[in-house]
Protein backbone atom coordinates (compact mmCIF):
# COMPACT_ATOMS: atom_id res chain seq x y z
CA UNK A 1 0.00 0.00 0.00
CA UNK A 2 2.66 2.58 0.76
CA UNK A 3 4.83 1.53 -2.26
CA UNK A 4 1.67 2.14 -4.16
CA UNK A 5 1.04 5.74 -2.39
CA UNK A 6 5.19 6.62 -3.06
CA UNK A 7 4.30 5.95 -6.91
CA UNK A 8 1.54 8.11 -6.97
CA UNK A 9 3.71 10.78 -4.98
CA UNK A 10 6.22 10.44 -7.23
CA UNK A 11 3.79 10.92 -10.73
CA UNK A 12 2.53 13.96 -8.98
CA UNK A 13 5.74 15.71 -8.00
CA UNK A 14 7.30 14.96 -11.62
CA UNK A 15 3.72 16.70 -13.09
CA UNK A 16 4.33 19.73 -10.73
CA UNK A 17 7.85 19.97 -12.32
CA UNK A 18 6.82 20.13 -15.94
CA UNK A 19 3.81 22.84 -15.11
CA UNK A 20 6.86 24.51 -13.32
CA UNK A 21 9.14 24.20 -16.06
CA UNK A 22 6.11 25.74 -18.84
CA UNK A 23 5.44 28.79 -16.87
CA UNK A 24 7.66 30.97 -18.81
CA UNK A 25 7.19 29.81 -21.65
CA UNK A 26 3.45 30.62 -20.99
CA UNK A 27 3.81 34.08 -19.78
CA UNK A 28 5.62 35.06 -22.71
CA UNK A 29 3.45 33.94 -25.22
CA UNK A 30 -0.02 34.99 -23.67
CA UNK A 31 0.09 38.82 -23.58
CA UNK A 32 -2.68 38.34 -20.78
CA UNK A 33 0.25 37.29 -18.61
CA UNK A 34 1.44 40.65 -17.73
CA UNK A 35 -0.88 44.03 -18.07
CA UNK A 36 -3.90 43.72 -20.04
CA UNK A 37 -4.47 46.63 -22.58
CA UNK A 38 -7.87 46.77 -23.82
CA UNK A 39 -8.14 46.81 -27.79
CA UNK A 40 -9.91 49.66 -28.13
CA UNK A 41 -9.46 50.17 -32.06
CA UNK A 42 -12.84 50.63 -33.92
CA UNK A 43 -14.34 50.32 -37.59
CA UNK A 44 -16.21 53.31 -38.40
CA UNK A 45 -18.73 52.67 -41.11
CA UNK A 46 -21.34 55.02 -43.36
CA UNK A 47 -24.20 54.37 -45.24
CA UNK A 48 -25.32 55.89 -48.38
CA UNK A 49 -28.74 56.95 -49.21
CA UNK A 50 -30.91 57.69 -51.99
CA UNK A 51 -34.51 59.90 -51.60
CA UNK A 52 -37.09 59.27 -54.09
CA UNK A 53 -38.33 62.33 -55.64
CA UNK A 54 -42.30 61.97 -56.49
CA UNK A 55 -43.68 64.43 -59.29
CA UNK A 56 -47.63 65.06 -59.46
CA UNK A 57 -49.13 65.32 -62.93
CA UNK A 58 -52.70 66.20 -64.59
CA UNK A 59 -54.61 63.55 -66.56
CA UNK A 60 -52.76 60.82 -67.77
CA UNK A 61 -49.46 62.40 -67.73
CA UNK A 62 -46.08 60.44 -67.84
CA UNK A 63 -44.33 61.06 -64.44
CA UNK A 64 -41.22 62.90 -64.88
CA UNK A 65 -38.80 60.68 -62.73
CA UNK A 66 -35.30 63.12 -63.63
CA UNK A 67 -33.76 65.08 -60.57
CA UNK A 68 -35.72 68.29 -59.26
CA UNK A 69 -32.88 70.69 -60.47
CA UNK A 70 -33.10 69.13 -64.01
CA UNK A 71 -36.65 69.31 -64.24
CA UNK A 72 -36.45 73.02 -62.70
CA UNK A 73 -33.75 74.01 -65.55
CA UNK A 74 -35.88 72.91 -68.39
CA UNK A 75 -38.93 74.90 -67.22
CA UNK A 76 -36.73 78.02 -66.86
CA UNK A 77 -35.43 77.63 -70.40
CA UNK A 78 -38.82 77.36 -71.20
CA UNK A 79 -39.76 80.47 -69.04
CA UNK A 80 -36.68 82.73 -70.36
CA UNK A 81 -37.74 81.62 -74.40
CA UNK A 82 -41.26 83.01 -73.80
CA UNK A 83 -39.99 85.85 -72.23
CA UNK A 84 -38.31 86.81 -75.05
CA UNK A 85 -41.17 85.88 -77.27
CA UNK A 86 -43.30 88.17 -74.95
CA UNK A 87 -41.06 91.05 -75.46
CA UNK A 88 -41.05 90.90 -78.85
CA UNK A 89 -44.73 91.10 -79.15
CA UNK A 90 -45.35 93.88 -76.84
CA UNK A 91 -43.31 96.00 -79.39
CA UNK A 92 -45.92 95.20 -82.52
CA UNK A 93 -49.42 93.25 -80.86
CA UNK A 94 -50.02 93.97 -77.19
CA UNK A 95 -53.63 93.66 -76.11
CA UNK A 96 -54.54 90.87 -79.05
CA UNK A 97 -55.39 87.46 -78.36
CA UNK A 98 -52.21 86.25 -79.55
CA UNK A 99 -50.13 88.67 -77.28
CA UNK A 100 -52.72 86.65 -74.33
CA UNK A 101 -52.24 83.54 -75.66
CA UNK A 102 -48.05 84.04 -75.18
CA UNK A 103 -48.70 85.11 -71.48
CA UNK A 104 -51.18 82.43 -70.84
CA UNK A 105 -48.04 79.87 -71.91
CA UNK A 106 -46.02 81.73 -69.81
CA UNK A 107 -48.65 81.14 -66.92
CA UNK A 108 -48.38 77.06 -67.97
CA UNK A 109 -44.91 77.00 -67.25
CA UNK A 110 -44.95 79.56 -64.32
CA UNK A 111 -47.56 76.72 -62.97
CA UNK A 112 -45.53 73.91 -63.70
CA UNK A 113 -42.48 75.80 -61.88
CA UNK A 114 -44.92 76.21 -58.80
CA UNK A 115 -45.99 72.54 -58.64
CA UNK A 116 -42.14 71.15 -58.77
CA UNK A 117 -41.78 73.68 -56.10
CA UNK A 118 -44.49 72.01 -54.34
CA UNK A 119 -43.57 68.18 -55.00
CA UNK A 120 -40.04 68.97 -54.29
CA UNK A 121 -41.52 70.25 -50.94
CA UNK A 122 -43.33 67.19 -50.25
CA UNK A 123 -40.29 64.75 -50.98
CA UNK A 124 -38.32 67.26 -49.01
CA UNK A 125 -40.63 66.82 -46.00
CA UNK A 126 -40.82 63.07 -46.16
CA UNK A 127 -36.89 62.66 -46.29
CA UNK A 128 -37.21 64.83 -43.26
CA UNK A 129 -39.58 62.88 -41.37
CA UNK A 130 -37.54 59.66 -42.58
CA UNK A 131 -34.30 60.63 -41.21
CA UNK A 132 -35.22 62.52 -38.03
CA UNK A 133 -37.12 58.72 -37.08
CA UNK A 134 -33.91 56.99 -38.32
CA UNK A 135 -32.12 59.79 -36.06
CA UNK A 136 -34.31 58.82 -33.05
CA UNK A 137 -34.21 55.48 -33.02
CA UNK A 138 -30.54 55.62 -33.81
CA UNK A 139 -29.84 58.13 -30.83
CA UNK A 140 -31.70 55.32 -28.86
CA UNK A 141 -29.48 52.21 -29.45
CA UNK A 142 -26.23 54.46 -28.95
CA UNK A 143 -27.63 54.92 -25.28
CA UNK A 144 -28.67 51.57 -25.37
CA UNK A 145 -24.86 50.20 -26.45
CA UNK A 146 -23.30 52.73 -24.56
CA UNK A 147 -24.42 51.14 -21.27
CA UNK A 148 -23.60 47.79 -22.84
CA UNK A 149 -19.97 49.12 -23.35
CA UNK A 150 -19.63 50.41 -19.89
CA UNK A 151 -21.07 47.62 -18.35
CA UNK A 152 -18.79 44.65 -19.96
CA UNK A 153 -16.17 47.42 -19.14
CA UNK A 154 -16.63 47.26 -15.22
CA UNK A 155 -16.46 43.64 -16.00
CA UNK A 156 -13.62 43.28 -17.90
CA UNK A 157 -12.16 45.35 -15.26
CA UNK A 158 -13.30 43.15 -11.99
CA UNK A 159 -11.91 40.11 -14.08
CA UNK A 160 -8.66 41.63 -14.41
CA UNK A 161 -8.20 42.07 -10.48
CA UNK A 162 -9.24 38.97 -10.11
CA UNK A 163 -6.66 37.59 -12.51
CA UNK A 164 -3.99 40.10 -11.27
CA UNK A 165 -4.51 38.29 -7.64
CA UNK A 166 -4.68 35.12 -9.10
CA UNK A 167 -1.27 35.46 -10.92
CA UNK A 168 0.38 37.05 -8.54
CA UNK A 169 -0.03 34.22 -6.14
CA UNK A 170 1.00 32.03 -8.90
CA UNK A 171 3.98 33.88 -9.64
CA UNK A 172 4.70 33.94 -5.97
CA UNK A 173 4.84 30.00 -5.63
CA UNK A 174 6.83 29.82 -9.39
CA UNK A 175 9.59 31.85 -7.93
CA UNK A 176 9.92 29.96 -4.16
CA UNK A 177 10.32 27.15 -6.89
CA UNK A 178 12.67 28.41 -8.93
CA UNK A 179 14.80 29.95 -5.62
CA UNK A 180 15.01 26.07 -4.24
CA UNK A 181 16.20 25.11 -7.79
CA UNK A 182 18.33 22.20 -6.08
CA UNK A 183 15.02 20.34 -4.36
CA UNK A 184 14.54 17.15 -6.29
CA UNK A 185 13.13 13.11 -5.34
CA UNK A 186 16.61 12.29 -5.10
CA UNK A 187 17.37 14.36 -2.17
CA UNK A 188 14.09 13.99 -0.53
CA UNK A 189 15.05 10.79 -0.31
CA UNK A 190 18.70 11.36 1.06
CA UNK A 191 17.67 13.15 3.71
CA UNK A 192 14.57 11.49 4.68
CA UNK A 193 15.81 9.29 7.64
CA UNK A 194 13.01 6.83 7.20
CA UNK A 195 10.30 5.14 4.45
CA UNK A 196 8.18 7.02 6.51
CA UNK A 197 9.51 10.34 6.86
CA UNK A 198 9.84 10.10 2.88
CA UNK A 199 6.41 9.32 2.73
CA UNK A 200 5.08 11.84 4.54
CA UNK A 201 7.03 13.89 2.54
CA UNK A 202 5.63 13.10 -0.79
CA UNK A 203 2.34 13.91 0.70
CA UNK A 204 3.12 17.46 1.62
CA UNK A 205 4.52 17.88 -2.23
CA UNK A 206 1.61 15.78 -3.88
CA UNK A 207 -0.81 18.18 -1.80
CA UNK A 208 1.04 21.42 -3.26
CA UNK A 209 1.15 20.23 -6.81
CA UNK A 210 -2.35 20.01 -6.95
CA UNK A 211 -2.88 23.11 -5.47
CA UNK A 212 -0.47 24.92 -7.97
CA UNK A 213 -2.55 22.79 -10.61
CA UNK A 214 -5.89 24.14 -9.33
CA UNK A 215 -4.57 27.72 -9.24
CA UNK A 216 -2.83 26.90 -13.26
CA UNK A 217 -6.47 25.98 -14.50
CA UNK A 218 -8.10 29.24 -12.70
CA UNK A 219 -5.17 31.05 -14.27
CA UNK A 220 -6.79 29.45 -17.53
CA UNK A 221 -10.45 30.21 -17.18
CA UNK A 222 -9.68 33.45 -15.98
CA UNK A 223 -7.60 34.34 -19.05
CA UNK A 224 -10.56 32.65 -21.52
CA UNK A 225 -12.98 35.21 -19.81
CA UNK A 226 -11.22 38.05 -20.54
CA UNK A 227 -10.32 37.14 -24.22
CA UNK A 228 -14.12 36.64 -24.58
CA UNK A 229 -15.32 39.82 -22.38
CA UNK A 230 -12.62 41.80 -24.52
CA UNK A 231 -13.31 40.46 -27.80
CA UNK A 232 -17.33 41.01 -27.60
CA UNK A 233 -16.39 44.83 -25.81
CA UNK A 234 -14.28 45.27 -29.34
CA UNK A 235 -17.44 44.76 -30.81
CA UNK A 236 -19.67 46.11 -28.94
CA UNK A 237 -17.13 49.57 -29.28
CA UNK A 238 -16.78 49.09 -33.14
CA UNK A 239 -20.71 48.78 -33.27
CA UNK A 240 -21.08 52.08 -31.45
CA UNK A 241 -18.59 53.62 -33.35
CA UNK A 242 -20.60 52.73 -36.71
CA UNK A 243 -24.17 53.91 -35.08
CA UNK A 244 -22.56 57.11 -33.93
CA UNK A 245 -21.30 57.63 -37.74
CA UNK A 246 -24.00 56.68 -38.98
CA UNK A 247 -26.13 58.97 -36.81
CA UNK A 248 -23.71 61.70 -37.87
CA UNK A 249 -24.26 61.29 -41.58
CA UNK A 250 -27.68 61.22 -41.23
CA UNK A 251 -27.73 64.42 -39.46
CA UNK A 252 -25.88 65.94 -41.61
CA UNK A 253 -28.56 64.86 -44.65
CA UNK A 254 -31.44 65.95 -41.81
CA UNK A 255 -29.79 69.64 -41.97
CA UNK A 256 -29.30 69.42 -45.86
CA UNK A 257 -32.89 68.95 -46.17
CA UNK A 258 -34.10 70.69 -43.51
CA UNK A 259 -32.26 73.90 -45.32
CA UNK A 260 -33.39 73.34 -48.34
CA UNK A 261 -37.01 73.03 -47.34
CA UNK A 262 -36.75 76.42 -45.72
CA UNK A 263 -35.03 77.78 -48.75
CA UNK A 264 -37.96 76.23 -51.16
CA UNK A 265 -40.49 76.96 -49.03
CA UNK A 266 -39.64 80.96 -49.44
CA UNK A 267 -39.21 80.33 -53.07
CA UNK A 268 -42.36 78.78 -53.35
CA UNK A 269 -44.28 81.75 -51.53
CA UNK A 270 -42.53 84.33 -54.39
CA UNK A 271 -43.54 82.06 -57.08
CA UNK A 272 -47.04 82.10 -56.12
CA UNK A 273 -47.06 85.85 -55.70
CA UNK A 274 -45.96 86.14 -59.51
CA UNK A 275 -48.27 83.29 -60.20
CA UNK A 276 -51.09 85.49 -59.09
CA UNK A 277 -49.77 88.54 -60.51
CA UNK A 278 -49.33 86.85 -63.90
CA UNK A 279 -52.94 85.67 -63.62
CA UNK A 280 -54.67 88.75 -62.67
CA UNK A 281 -52.71 90.02 -65.74
CA UNK A 282 -53.94 87.60 -68.12
CA UNK A 283 -57.15 87.80 -66.91
CA UNK A 284 -57.46 91.61 -67.27
CA UNK A 285 -55.78 91.60 -70.65
CA UNK A 286 -58.70 88.55 -71.66
CA UNK A 287 -61.29 90.93 -70.07
CA UNK A 288 -60.32 93.84 -72.07
CA UNK A 289 -60.24 91.74 -75.19
CA UNK A 290 -63.19 90.22 -75.36
CA UNK A 291 -64.67 93.47 -74.20
CA UNK A 292 -63.50 95.31 -77.31
CA UNK A 293 -64.20 92.29 -79.60
CA UNK A 294 -67.11 91.29 -77.83
CA UNK A 295 -66.12 87.90 -77.94
CA UNK A 296 -67.02 86.51 -75.13
CA UNK A 297 -65.47 83.52 -73.20
CA UNK A 298 -63.77 82.05 -69.77
CA UNK A 299 -61.39 83.10 -67.90
CA UNK A 300 -58.59 80.59 -68.31
CA UNK A 301 -56.90 81.18 -65.12
CA UNK A 302 -59.05 78.64 -62.77
CA UNK A 303 -58.91 76.46 -59.67
CA UNK A 304 -58.17 73.26 -60.82
CA UNK A 305 -58.83 71.62 -57.48
CA UNK A 306 -62.23 73.12 -57.37
CA UNK A 307 -62.85 72.61 -61.19
CA UNK A 308 -62.17 69.53 -60.21
CA UNK A 309 -65.09 68.57 -57.78
CA UNK A 310 -67.42 70.39 -60.01
CA UNK A 311 -66.87 67.98 -63.13
CA UNK A 312 -67.14 65.50 -60.55
CA UNK A 313 -70.11 66.51 -59.87
CA UNK A 314 -71.66 66.86 -63.41
CA UNK A 315 -69.88 63.19 -63.90
CA UNK A 316 -72.64 61.74 -61.01
CA UNK A 317 -75.40 62.88 -61.76
CA UNK A 318 -75.06 61.96 -65.70
CA UNK A 319 -73.91 58.72 -64.77
CA UNK A 320 -77.12 58.01 -61.95
CA UNK A 321 -79.78 59.44 -64.30
CA UNK A 322 -78.44 57.38 -67.21
CA UNK A 323 -78.63 54.18 -64.96
CA UNK A 324 -82.40 55.10 -63.55
CA UNK A 325 -83.93 55.64 -67.11
CA UNK A 326 -82.92 52.11 -68.63
CA UNK A 327 -86.17 51.47 -68.84
CA UNK A 328 -87.69 54.79 -68.98
CA UNK A 329 -90.61 55.57 -71.72
CA UNK A 330 -90.63 58.83 -73.22
CA UNK A 331 -94.41 57.95 -75.05
CA UNK A 332 -95.60 58.47 -71.95
CA UNK A 333 -95.01 61.74 -71.59
CA UNK A 334 -97.69 63.56 -73.30
CA UNK A 335 -96.51 67.36 -73.04
CA UNK A 336 -97.51 70.05 -76.26
CA UNK A 337 -98.34 68.36 -79.59
CA UNK A 338 -97.70 68.38 -82.94
CA UNK A 339 -94.62 69.33 -84.34
CA UNK A 340 -93.78 71.96 -81.61
CA UNK A 341 -94.61 68.96 -78.76
CA UNK A 342 -92.26 66.30 -77.49
CA UNK A 343 -90.65 63.94 -79.63
CA UNK A 344 -88.70 60.60 -77.96
CA UNK A 345 -85.83 59.99 -79.97
CA UNK A 346 -83.89 58.22 -77.84
CA UNK A 347 -82.50 54.77 -78.82
CA UNK A 348 -81.82 56.41 -82.29
CA UNK A 349 -79.55 58.39 -84.13
CA UNK A 350 -81.74 60.90 -84.26
CA UNK A 351 -80.50 62.12 -80.57
CA UNK A 352 -77.72 63.67 -82.36
CA UNK A 353 -79.34 65.57 -84.34
CA UNK A 354 -79.37 69.26 -82.37
CA UNK A 355 -80.37 72.47 -82.38
CA UNK A 356 -77.68 75.15 -81.80
CA UNK A 357 -78.59 76.38 -78.11
CA UNK A 358 -78.56 80.01 -78.84
CA UNK A 359 -80.89 80.67 -81.50
CA UNK A 360 -78.89 83.38 -84.42
CA UNK A 361 -75.93 83.16 -82.68
CA UNK A 362 -73.65 80.60 -84.60
CA UNK A 363 -70.00 82.78 -84.20
CA UNK A 364 -67.79 80.53 -81.77
CA UNK A 365 -65.31 82.74 -79.25
CA UNK A 366 -63.86 80.17 -77.91
CA UNK A 367 -63.96 75.69 -79.67
CA UNK A 368 -63.66 72.73 -78.74
CA UNK A 369 -61.25 70.99 -77.36
CA UNK A 370 -58.69 74.17 -76.73
CA UNK A 371 -58.31 77.57 -75.98
CA UNK A 372 -56.50 79.62 -78.49
CA UNK A 373 -53.58 79.29 -75.97
CA UNK A 374 -53.80 75.78 -76.10
CA UNK A 375 -55.44 75.10 -72.58
CA UNK A 376 -58.63 72.46 -72.22
CA UNK A 377 -61.66 74.05 -73.59
CA UNK A 378 -64.79 70.91 -72.74
CA UNK A 379 -67.28 72.88 -75.17
CA UNK A 380 -68.25 75.65 -77.39
CA UNK A 381 -69.11 79.30 -76.68
CA UNK A 382 -71.61 81.42 -78.41
CA UNK A 383 -71.27 84.93 -77.71
CA UNK A 384 -75.06 86.78 -76.88
CA UNK A 385 -76.32 89.33 -75.08
CA UNK A 386 -77.58 88.89 -71.32
CA UNK A 387 -80.93 87.96 -71.40
CA UNK A 388 -80.78 86.26 -74.74
CA UNK A 389 -82.77 82.79 -75.16
CA UNK A 390 -81.05 79.76 -74.24
CA UNK A 391 -83.03 76.39 -75.37
CA UNK A 392 -82.93 72.71 -75.27
CA UNK A 393 -80.50 71.54 -78.38
CA UNK A 394 -82.38 68.34 -78.19
CA UNK A 395 -85.67 66.64 -76.50
CA UNK A 396 -85.05 64.89 -73.19
CA UNK A 397 -85.21 65.51 -69.15
CA UNK A 398 -83.86 68.20 -66.99
CA UNK A 399 -81.49 66.45 -64.74
CA UNK A 400 -79.37 68.32 -63.06
CA UNK A 401 -79.63 72.96 -62.48
CA UNK A 402 -76.97 74.73 -60.58
CA UNK A 403 -76.01 78.16 -59.20
CA UNK A 404 -72.58 78.37 -59.11
CA UNK A 405 -70.67 81.63 -58.02
CA UNK A 406 -67.68 79.79 -60.04
CA UNK A 407 -67.19 77.71 -62.82
CA UNK A 408 -70.11 77.15 -64.66
CA UNK A 409 -72.22 79.58 -63.38
CA UNK A 410 -75.81 79.04 -63.32
CA UNK A 411 -75.81 76.12 -65.50
CA UNK A 412 -78.26 73.11 -66.83
CA UNK A 413 -77.91 69.67 -68.22
CA UNK A 414 -80.72 67.66 -70.23
CA UNK A 415 -80.20 64.04 -70.49
CA UNK A 416 -81.55 63.08 -74.06
CA UNK A 417 -81.58 59.30 -74.05
CA UNK A 418 -79.65 57.06 -75.63
CA UNK A 419 -77.98 56.70 -79.45
CA UNK A 420 -78.32 54.11 -81.90
CA UNK A 421 -75.54 52.36 -80.47
CA UNK A 422 -76.44 52.91 -77.01
CA UNK A 423 -74.73 55.28 -76.07
CA UNK A 424 -75.83 58.18 -73.14
CA UNK A 425 -76.32 61.50 -74.65
CA UNK A 426 -76.31 64.99 -72.28
CA UNK A 427 -76.16 68.38 -73.01
CA UNK A 428 -74.73 71.59 -70.86
CA UNK A 429 -75.72 75.18 -71.21
CA UNK A 430 -73.46 77.39 -68.56
CA UNK A 431 -73.01 81.21 -67.65
CA UNK A 432 -76.71 81.66 -67.75
CA UNK A 433 -78.28 84.62 -66.00
CA UNK A 434 -81.36 82.99 -65.09
CA UNK A 435 -82.27 79.50 -65.11
CA UNK A 436 -86.53 78.77 -66.35
CA UNK A 437 -86.92 74.75 -65.85
CA UNK A 438 -86.34 72.71 -63.03
CA UNK A 439 -84.79 68.99 -62.21
CA UNK A 440 -87.34 66.19 -63.82
CA UNK A 441 -88.96 68.75 -66.44
CA UNK A 442 -89.49 67.63 -70.04
CA UNK A 443 -88.15 69.34 -72.47
CA UNK A 444 -88.59 69.34 -76.15
CA UNK A 445 -85.79 70.35 -78.97
CA UNK A 446 -85.77 74.16 -79.16
CA UNK A 447 -87.88 74.69 -75.63
CA UNK A 448 -86.47 77.78 -74.15
CA UNK A 449 -84.93 76.31 -70.70
CA UNK A 450 -82.62 79.55 -69.86
CA UNK A 451 -81.30 83.23 -70.36
CA UNK A 452 -78.16 83.94 -71.41
CA UNK A 453 -75.46 85.83 -68.80
CA UNK A 454 -72.20 86.27 -67.51
CA UNK A 455 -72.66 84.07 -64.32
CA UNK A 456 -68.88 82.26 -62.61
CA UNK A 457 -65.77 82.26 -64.62
CA UNK A 458 -67.20 84.12 -67.24
CA UNK A 459 -65.89 87.03 -68.98
CA UNK A 460 -68.87 88.71 -70.46
CA UNK A 461 -72.48 87.13 -71.55
CA UNK A 462 -72.36 84.25 -73.77
CA UNK A 463 -73.92 80.42 -73.38
CA UNK A 464 -71.18 77.66 -72.97
CA UNK A 465 -72.52 74.72 -74.49
CA UNK A 466 -71.27 70.99 -74.43
CA UNK A 467 -71.77 67.69 -75.60
CA UNK A 468 -70.89 64.59 -73.22
CA UNK A 469 -71.44 61.27 -75.02
CA UNK A 470 -71.11 58.06 -72.10
CA UNK A 471 -70.16 60.98 -69.83
CA UNK A 472 -67.83 62.01 -72.20
CA UNK A 473 -67.35 65.19 -73.84
CA UNK A 474 -67.08 65.74 -77.12
CA UNK A 475 -66.83 68.39 -79.92
CA UNK A 476 -70.48 69.73 -80.07
CA UNK A 477 -70.22 71.42 -83.43
CA UNK A 478 -70.34 67.56 -84.99
CA UNK A 479 -74.27 67.51 -83.64
CA UNK A 480 -75.68 71.17 -84.47
CA UNK A 481 -77.26 72.16 -87.47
Amino acid sequence: MQHKRFVKCISVLMCMVLLAAGISAYAADNPLAGDLPLDNSTTAAGEGTTASQGTTSGETTTQDTRPFEEQLSDIRTHIAEMDKLIAEAEKESKGTLEYIDLIDNRIGYLNEELTLYENEIVSLQEKIDTYQTRIDENTKEIEKVEKEVSSAEAQISQLQEQFSATYELFSARARAMYISGDFSILSLLFTSGDLATLLTRLEMVSEVATSDADLMQQIENQTDELILKQDGLAQKEAQLQQKKDQLSSDQAVLRNAQNSLTSNQSTLALKKAQLADERAMSDQLLYEYTSKTQMYTEYRNIDEEAEASVQADIEAVINGFDREVTTYDYDDVEIGGGDNGYHNVSGTNAVLNMTYPVPGHTKVSAGFPNYSDGSYHGGIDFPCATGTTVVAAQSGTVIDVKRLTDSYGYYIIIYHGKDANGRSVATLYAHNSSLLVSVGDVVSKGETIARSGSTGNSTGPHCHFEVRINGSRVNPTYYLS
